[in-house]
Protein backbone atom coordinates (compact mmCIF):
# COMPACT_ATOMS: atom_id res chain seq x y z
CA UNK A 1 0.00 0.00 0.00
CA UNK A 2 2.85 2.48 0.86
CA UNK A 3 4.70 1.44 -2.17
CA UNK A 4 1.85 2.10 -4.53
CA UNK A 5 0.85 5.36 -2.86
CA UNK A 6 4.81 6.46 -3.63
CA UNK A 7 3.96 5.83 -7.11
CA UNK A 8 0.69 7.21 -7.11
CA UNK A 9 1.27 10.24 -5.56
CA UNK A 10 4.26 13.11 -5.03
CA UNK A 11 6.08 12.25 -2.10
CA UNK A 12 5.82 16.60 -1.26
CA UNK A 13 2.78 18.11 -1.67
CA UNK A 14 0.75 14.59 -2.25
CA UNK A 15 -0.97 15.31 -5.70
CA UNK A 16 -1.40 12.90 -8.04
CA UNK A 17 0.96 11.89 -10.52
CA UNK A 18 -0.53 11.45 -13.88
CA UNK A 19 0.78 8.62 -16.35
CA UNK A 20 3.68 8.88 -18.58
CA UNK A 21 2.52 6.86 -21.86
CA UNK A 22 5.47 5.01 -22.77
CA UNK A 23 7.77 5.86 -19.72
CA UNK A 24 9.37 2.57 -18.77
CA UNK A 25 11.95 2.08 -15.80
CA UNK A 26 11.47 3.22 -11.97
CA UNK A 27 8.11 5.41 -11.65
CA UNK A 28 8.44 9.12 -10.34
CA UNK A 29 8.56 9.99 -6.83
CA UNK A 30 7.68 13.63 -7.22
CA UNK A 31 5.26 15.49 -9.64
CA UNK A 32 7.90 18.03 -11.18
CA UNK A 33 11.19 19.05 -10.48
CA UNK A 34 10.15 21.81 -8.15
CA UNK A 35 8.91 19.31 -5.42
CA UNK A 36 12.17 17.42 -6.23
CA UNK A 37 14.92 19.96 -4.91
CA UNK A 38 11.72 20.91 -1.97
CA UNK A 39 11.77 17.90 -0.51
CA UNK A 40 15.66 17.37 -0.74
CA UNK A 41 15.96 21.08 0.86
CA UNK A 42 13.46 19.57 3.70
CA UNK A 43 15.61 16.07 4.34
CA UNK A 44 18.68 18.51 4.41
CA UNK A 45 16.99 20.58 7.08
CA UNK A 46 16.27 17.65 9.07
CA UNK A 47 19.64 16.30 8.93
CA UNK A 48 21.24 19.20 9.78
CA UNK A 49 18.67 19.82 12.61
CA UNK A 50 19.50 16.49 14.19
CA UNK A 51 22.98 17.60 13.69
CA UNK A 52 21.89 20.85 16.16
CA UNK A 53 19.77 18.82 18.47
CA UNK A 54 23.17 16.53 19.01
CA UNK A 55 24.91 19.42 20.77
CA UNK A 56 27.32 19.76 17.59
CA UNK A 57 29.87 23.21 18.60
CA UNK A 58 29.54 25.68 16.04
CA UNK A 59 32.88 26.18 14.44
CA UNK A 60 33.40 30.20 13.87
CA UNK A 61 33.44 31.56 17.70
CA UNK A 62 37.11 29.82 18.20
CA UNK A 63 37.93 31.14 14.38
CA UNK A 64 36.54 34.75 15.18
CA UNK A 65 39.41 34.65 18.71
CA UNK A 66 41.79 33.53 16.15
CA UNK A 67 41.71 36.74 13.65
CA UNK A 68 41.41 38.99 16.21
CA UNK A 69 44.74 37.29 17.55
CA UNK A 70 46.32 37.53 13.95
CA UNK A 71 44.95 41.00 13.59
CA UNK A 72 46.58 42.08 16.84
CA UNK A 73 50.14 40.48 15.94
CA UNK A 74 50.11 42.13 12.40
CA UNK A 75 49.20 44.93 14.03
CA UNK A 76 52.32 45.29 16.67
CA UNK A 77 54.98 43.89 13.66
CA UNK A 78 53.39 46.93 11.81
CA UNK A 79 54.27 49.14 14.48
CA UNK A 80 57.81 47.09 14.65
CA UNK A 81 58.82 47.84 11.08
CA UNK A 82 59.60 44.37 10.34
CA UNK A 83 60.71 42.84 6.83
CA UNK A 84 58.14 43.65 4.16
CA UNK A 85 58.28 39.41 4.00
CA UNK A 86 57.35 38.90 7.56
CA UNK A 87 54.36 41.82 7.06
CA UNK A 88 53.07 39.89 4.17
CA UNK A 89 53.13 36.37 5.58
CA UNK A 90 51.07 37.53 8.82
CA UNK A 91 48.99 39.77 6.46
CA UNK A 92 48.26 36.30 4.38
CA UNK A 93 47.49 34.43 7.99
CA UNK A 94 44.88 37.08 8.68
CA UNK A 95 43.18 36.32 5.05
CA UNK A 96 42.84 32.95 5.42
CA UNK A 97 41.33 33.40 9.50
CA UNK A 98 39.08 35.29 7.64
CA UNK A 99 38.26 33.36 4.86
CA UNK A 100 37.57 30.37 7.07
CA UNK A 101 35.62 32.30 9.67
CA UNK A 102 33.16 33.49 6.97
CA UNK A 103 32.94 29.88 5.62
CA UNK A 104 32.23 28.60 9.43
CA UNK A 105 29.67 31.24 10.28
CA UNK A 106 27.75 30.01 7.05
CA UNK A 107 28.46 26.22 7.71
CA UNK A 108 27.15 27.15 11.56
CA UNK A 109 23.54 28.42 10.25
CA UNK A 110 23.03 25.56 7.51
CA UNK A 111 23.92 23.21 10.95
CA UNK A 112 21.38 25.25 12.60
CA UNK A 113 18.80 24.58 9.88
CA UNK A 114 19.63 28.17 7.92
CA UNK A 115 18.18 27.76 4.41
CA UNK A 116 20.50 29.16 1.65
CA UNK A 117 18.13 31.53 0.35
CA UNK A 118 18.37 33.15 3.68
CA UNK A 119 22.18 33.29 3.96
CA UNK A 120 21.87 34.73 0.06
CA UNK A 121 19.90 37.51 1.27
CA UNK A 122 22.36 37.95 4.24
CA UNK A 123 25.46 38.09 2.01
CA UNK A 124 23.82 39.85 -1.01
CA UNK A 125 24.71 37.03 -3.53
CA UNK A 126 22.60 34.50 -5.07
CA UNK A 127 21.42 31.19 -4.11
CA UNK A 128 23.60 29.49 -6.63
CA UNK A 129 26.55 31.81 -5.48
CA UNK A 130 26.47 30.94 -1.83
CA UNK A 131 26.11 27.27 -2.64
CA UNK A 132 28.61 27.28 -4.58
CA UNK A 133 31.31 29.44 -2.57
CA UNK A 134 30.61 27.71 1.38
CA UNK A 135 30.21 24.42 0.44
CA UNK A 136 31.21 21.99 3.63
CA UNK A 137 34.12 20.64 1.20
CA UNK A 138 35.72 24.02 0.76
CA UNK A 139 35.56 24.74 4.58
CA UNK A 140 37.12 21.28 5.12
CA UNK A 141 39.94 22.12 2.90
CA UNK A 142 40.63 25.72 4.20
CA UNK A 143 40.75 24.00 8.04
CA UNK A 144 42.89 21.28 7.09
CA UNK A 145 45.46 24.52 5.56
CA UNK A 146 45.22 27.09 7.97
CA UNK A 147 48.06 27.95 10.72
CA UNK A 148 45.85 29.23 13.72
CA UNK A 149 47.65 32.08 15.40
CA UNK A 150 49.69 30.30 18.46
CA UNK A 151 47.73 31.73 20.93
CA UNK A 152 44.02 30.72 20.71
CA UNK A 153 41.85 30.12 23.46
CA UNK A 154 42.28 27.00 25.96
CA UNK A 155 39.64 24.43 25.61
CA UNK A 156 38.68 25.07 28.75
CA UNK A 157 37.66 28.68 28.79
CA UNK A 158 34.24 29.69 29.61
CA UNK A 159 34.48 33.46 29.06
CA UNK A 160 35.26 36.22 31.89
CA UNK A 161 33.45 35.85 34.69
CA UNK A 162 33.90 31.88 35.09
CA UNK A 163 34.33 31.51 38.64
CA UNK A 164 37.65 30.46 40.60
CA UNK A 165 38.12 26.94 41.65
CA UNK A 166 40.78 24.51 43.04
CA UNK A 167 43.71 24.29 41.13
CA UNK A 168 45.80 21.05 41.49
CA UNK A 169 49.47 21.32 43.08
CA UNK A 170 50.85 20.25 40.51
CA UNK A 171 48.57 21.18 37.06
CA UNK A 172 49.91 21.58 33.46
CA UNK A 173 50.46 25.00 32.43
CA UNK A 174 47.94 26.03 29.32
CA UNK A 175 49.78 24.76 26.49
CA UNK A 176 50.95 27.12 23.76
CA UNK A 177 51.33 26.07 19.97
CA UNK A 178 55.48 25.70 19.28
CA UNK A 179 55.15 29.02 17.38
CA UNK A 180 54.57 30.92 20.36
CA UNK A 181 57.45 30.72 21.53
CA UNK A 182 58.86 31.66 17.62
CA UNK A 183 57.09 34.75 18.00
CA UNK A 184 58.49 36.53 21.61
CA UNK A 185 62.29 35.13 20.13
CA UNK A 186 61.50 36.57 16.70
CA UNK A 187 60.44 39.81 18.73
CA UNK A 188 63.46 39.88 20.90
CA UNK A 189 65.29 39.45 17.46
CA UNK A 190 63.40 42.89 16.37
CA UNK A 191 63.52 44.87 19.24
CA UNK A 192 67.64 44.57 19.10
CA UNK A 193 67.84 44.52 14.87
CA UNK A 194 70.20 41.74 14.92
CA UNK A 195 70.76 39.85 12.13
CA UNK A 196 70.05 35.86 11.79
CA UNK A 197 73.65 35.75 10.88
CA UNK A 198 74.66 37.18 13.83
CA UNK A 199 72.50 35.38 15.93
CA UNK A 200 73.72 32.29 15.04
CA UNK A 201 77.47 32.92 14.87
CA UNK A 202 76.68 34.40 18.58
CA UNK A 203 75.18 31.02 19.28
CA UNK A 204 77.24 28.44 17.34
CA UNK A 205 74.68 27.03 15.97
CA UNK A 206 73.62 26.89 11.95
CA UNK A 207 71.49 29.58 10.07
CA UNK A 208 68.66 27.00 9.58
CA UNK A 209 68.02 26.13 12.93
CA UNK A 210 67.98 29.59 14.34
CA UNK A 211 65.54 30.17 11.88
CA UNK A 212 63.31 27.15 12.06
CA UNK A 213 63.48 28.40 16.14
CA UNK A 214 62.62 31.75 15.80
CA UNK A 215 59.50 30.94 13.56
CA UNK A 216 58.86 27.96 15.94
CA UNK A 217 58.85 25.15 13.38
CA UNK A 218 60.77 23.51 16.24
CA UNK A 219 61.19 24.01 20.22
CA UNK A 220 64.83 23.69 21.46
CA UNK A 221 65.54 22.81 24.89
CA UNK A 222 65.64 25.49 27.84
CA UNK A 223 69.47 25.56 27.50
CA UNK A 224 69.31 26.62 23.79
CA UNK A 225 66.62 28.71 24.43
CA UNK A 226 68.02 30.48 27.08
CA UNK A 227 71.08 31.02 25.21
CA UNK A 228 69.29 32.69 22.38
CA UNK A 229 67.77 34.80 25.26
CA UNK A 230 70.33 36.16 26.95
CA UNK A 231 71.76 36.91 22.86
CA UNK A 232 68.55 38.73 22.17
CA UNK A 233 68.15 40.21 25.53
CA UNK A 234 67.01 43.93 25.91
CA UNK A 235 65.64 43.73 29.85
CA UNK A 236 66.49 41.65 32.24
CA UNK A 237 62.91 40.58 33.55
CA UNK A 238 62.84 39.13 29.30
CA UNK A 239 64.63 36.44 30.51
CA UNK A 240 61.28 34.97 32.93
CA UNK A 241 59.23 36.17 30.41
CA UNK A 242 60.75 33.57 27.65
CA UNK A 243 60.37 30.91 30.50
CA UNK A 244 57.43 31.31 30.98
CA UNK A 245 56.31 30.84 27.31
CA UNK A 246 59.22 27.78 27.10
CA UNK A 247 57.35 25.94 29.83
CA UNK A 248 53.50 26.65 28.57
CA UNK A 249 55.27 25.59 24.98
CA UNK A 250 56.95 21.94 26.23
CA UNK A 251 53.96 21.27 28.90
CA UNK A 252 55.94 21.88 31.67
CA UNK A 253 54.03 21.38 35.18
CA UNK A 254 52.75 24.49 36.88
CA UNK A 255 52.95 24.96 40.99
CA UNK A 256 50.45 26.90 42.92
CA UNK A 257 52.75 29.87 43.83
CA UNK A 258 52.23 30.01 47.84
CA UNK A 259 52.69 33.35 48.33
CA UNK A 260 51.68 36.64 47.08
CA UNK A 261 55.05 37.90 45.78
CA UNK A 262 55.53 34.53 44.01
CA UNK A 263 51.82 34.79 42.75
CA UNK A 264 52.23 38.24 41.48
CA UNK A 265 55.32 37.64 39.85
CA UNK A 266 54.20 34.65 37.84
CA UNK A 267 51.36 37.19 36.59
CA UNK A 268 54.04 39.17 35.30
CA UNK A 269 55.64 36.77 34.17
CA UNK A 270 53.31 35.43 32.50
CA UNK A 271 52.17 38.93 31.07
CA UNK A 272 55.55 39.99 29.65
CA UNK A 273 55.55 36.64 28.17
CA UNK A 274 52.55 36.53 26.54
CA UNK A 275 53.01 40.05 24.83
CA UNK A 276 56.57 39.03 23.75
CA UNK A 277 54.04 36.29 21.52
CA UNK A 278 52.14 38.80 19.74
CA UNK A 279 54.73 41.32 18.49
CA UNK A 280 55.11 43.43 21.96
CA UNK A 281 52.67 46.38 21.17
CA UNK A 282 53.44 49.12 23.15
CA UNK A 283 51.04 50.52 26.26
CA UNK A 284 49.73 52.91 23.94
CA UNK A 285 48.28 50.51 21.25
CA UNK A 286 47.31 48.15 24.36
CA UNK A 287 44.98 51.86 25.72
CA UNK A 288 43.71 52.18 22.01
CA UNK A 289 42.70 48.29 21.78
CA UNK A 290 41.19 48.44 25.28
CA UNK A 291 40.11 51.56 26.16
CA UNK A 292 42.15 52.01 29.20
CA UNK A 293 44.24 55.32 30.33
CA UNK A 294 48.14 54.36 29.24
CA UNK A 295 49.26 54.98 32.63
CA UNK A 296 46.76 52.00 33.87
CA UNK A 297 48.39 50.09 30.88
CA UNK A 298 51.82 50.33 32.24
CA UNK A 299 51.12 50.01 35.60
CA UNK A 300 49.27 46.73 35.04
CA UNK A 301 51.98 45.07 32.49
CA UNK A 302 54.95 46.43 34.43
CA UNK A 303 54.81 44.86 37.75
CA UNK A 304 51.73 46.80 38.96
CA UNK A 305 48.81 44.88 41.09
CA UNK A 306 45.42 44.91 39.15
CA UNK A 307 42.77 46.31 41.06
CA UNK A 308 40.17 44.35 39.85
CA UNK A 309 39.84 41.31 37.51
CA UNK A 310 38.26 43.84 34.68
CA UNK A 311 40.77 45.66 34.17
CA UNK A 312 43.11 42.73 33.61
CA UNK A 313 41.02 40.82 31.37
CA UNK A 314 40.63 44.62 29.35
CA UNK A 315 44.41 44.95 29.23
CA UNK A 316 44.83 40.96 28.20
CA UNK A 317 42.75 41.54 25.32
CA UNK A 318 44.27 44.84 24.35
CA UNK A 319 47.09 42.51 23.85
CA UNK A 320 45.28 40.98 21.59
CA UNK A 321 45.41 37.73 24.03
CA UNK A 322 42.36 35.57 25.05
CA UNK A 323 42.02 36.35 28.65
CA UNK A 324 41.57 32.67 29.66
CA UNK A 325 45.32 32.69 29.55
CA UNK A 326 45.63 35.27 32.20
CA UNK A 327 43.21 33.84 34.56
CA UNK A 328 44.71 30.97 36.11
CA UNK A 329 47.26 33.36 37.32
CA UNK A 330 45.20 35.97 38.53
CA UNK A 331 43.08 33.33 40.33
CA UNK A 332 46.47 31.75 42.13
CA UNK A 333 47.34 35.40 43.08
CA UNK A 334 43.59 36.04 44.96
CA UNK A 335 44.02 32.93 46.66
CA UNK A 336 47.14 33.90 48.15
CA UNK A 337 45.92 37.06 48.93
CA UNK A 338 42.73 35.22 51.00
CA UNK A 339 45.41 32.57 52.55
CA UNK A 340 47.49 35.45 53.80
CA UNK A 341 44.91 37.30 54.72
CA UNK A 342 43.27 34.41 56.88
CA UNK A 343 46.85 33.80 58.29
CA UNK A 344 46.62 37.52 59.52
CA UNK A 345 43.90 36.71 61.11
CA UNK A 346 44.47 33.88 63.02
CA UNK A 347 47.63 35.45 64.45
CA UNK A 348 45.55 38.20 65.60
CA UNK A 349 43.02 36.26 67.49
CA UNK A 350 46.03 34.08 68.86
Amino acid sequence: MMSKLARDRCACCGNEIPPEPGRSGRPRDYCDPTCRRRAQRLRDRQKLTTSAEAGQQRLSPPIAESVYVAAGILAATAQRKASLGLLLEQAELVKTELATFVAAAVRDERNEGVPWEAIATDAGTSVASARTRWTALKLEKLLALRKPPALTPPPEATGPEYAIGPVPAASPAPQLAPEALGNALTTLQIRQDLPLADIAAEAELADDDVESLLKGERTASWAVTRMLTEILLSEPHDARAVRYIWEAVTGHPRSVPETVDAAQRRLHDALRGLRLTVGGPSDTEISRRCALPTALVHHLLNGGRPENWEQLAAATVGMAVHHSWIRPHWDDLQRALADGEALRNDRAGS
